[in-house]
């Protein structure tokens, strides 16, 4: 189960991408290069995270699989109450998205979103989900940067923060001066407004689509192994628009790993073998997954083809509505 959750958490969230984020700042102003910070720059998730979610949207919009992976994040309960019916669509309206959360499950979490729009775009679109939740946006200058409370469905008050051009940050209120000092620190930083500060933002390497950390334990469920302690899932595009994934899960002892060695192992050709998933042609990608026992971690890898990609959303998309 733990290992259905890792890639769930990175699929529902992102799809193959390229690139590094791009925008141009309007709120903040831009550095001034006499009083230019020194040291690294400060990020916007705080040392309280201990889940990491980057997708490099730009990339999905110019897979082939863009289509697919919209319908499979609309459909998520997530975005659901993020946009509800606004038309606010997550790969057509982002050029990256940079989530950090203290926990798992949670309504309590930072986005930092670059967009391909203008500001005047931007309001618009935080216009329409606010008519879409019922009240109206108040926007107000905090600081020398614009903020609007966000009409979200959850249980922490939150606004959106426009940080930079083509930049915003949605971030609980009580993290507000936090998230202004360091658009501030970052604004000093910038060379051009369309600069992208955010060190959590650099891509790991060229062919990245989407990575995602989880620095604590997975959900135990009964009847499964122990959950990894420590668990990253990558997705990076592969040759001819293939999706390559790569899970490291880290677990507190060898036993441990080696028992969710033989689990994962032993689930992988049960499902190869069954009549349904051979006749999806699905079988493919379970049969040539790699396994590799490391001392107490274990590695995870697996290349999906184009169609294979869209037939693994498609039924995420069909678990998510069942939901």
């Amino acid at each position: 189960m733990w290992l259905w959750c890792s890639l769930s958490l990175a699929l529902a969230c992102g799809g193959p991408s390229s690139g590094s984020p791009a925008g141009d700042t309007t709120a903040g102003g831009e550095g001034d290069t006499a009083a230019r910070p020194s040291g690294p720059p400060s990020s916007f998730l705080g040392e309280e995270v201990r889940v990491v979610a980057r997708l490099d949207m730009a990339r999905v919009r110019r897979s082939p699989l863009a289509t697919d992976l919209g319908s499979a994040i609309r459909g998520t309960e997530a975005w659901q109450r993020l946009a509800g019916t606004s038309g606010v669509d997550p790969v057509a309206d982002f050029d990256f998205i940079l989530l950090g959360a203290d926990a798992l499950y949670t309504d309590r979490r930072v986005a930092v979103l670059r967009t391909p729009h203008t500001e005047a775009e931007i309001r618009a679109r935080v216009l329409a989900m606010a008519i879409d939740g019922g009240a109206p946006p108040a926007w107000r200058e905090v600081e020398g940067f614009s903020v609007v409370s966000w009409p979200n469905r959850g249980s922490v008050p939150t606004s959106l923060v426009l940080t930079g051009a083509h930049e915003m940050v949605l971030a609980p209120d009580d993290s507000l001066p936090r998230i202004l000092a360091v658009a501030r620190d970052h604004a000093a930083r910038r060379n051009a407004p369309e600069d992208c500060i955010e060190p959590r933002m650099v891509a790991r390497s060229p062919a990245e689509v989407s990575t995602v950390l989880v620095d604590m334990p997975l959900p135990a469920r009964a009847g499964y192994p122990v959950p990894p302690q420590r668990t990253r899932v990558e997705l990076d595009e592969g040759a001819s628009g293939a999706t390559v994934v790569a899970i490291h899960a880290e677990f507190s002892n060898d036993p441990e790993a080696e028992a969710a060695h033989a689990w994962a192992t032993s689930q992988a050709r049960a499902f190869a073998s069954q009549p349904l998933v051979r006749m999806t042609g699905m079988n493919r990608p379970l049969e040539t997954a790699q396994f590799a026992l490391r001392g107490p971690a274990l590695d995870i890898g697996a290349a999906f083809t184009v169609e294979e990609m869209r037939r693994l959303l498609g039924l995420m998309a069909l678990q998510q509505m069942a939901r």
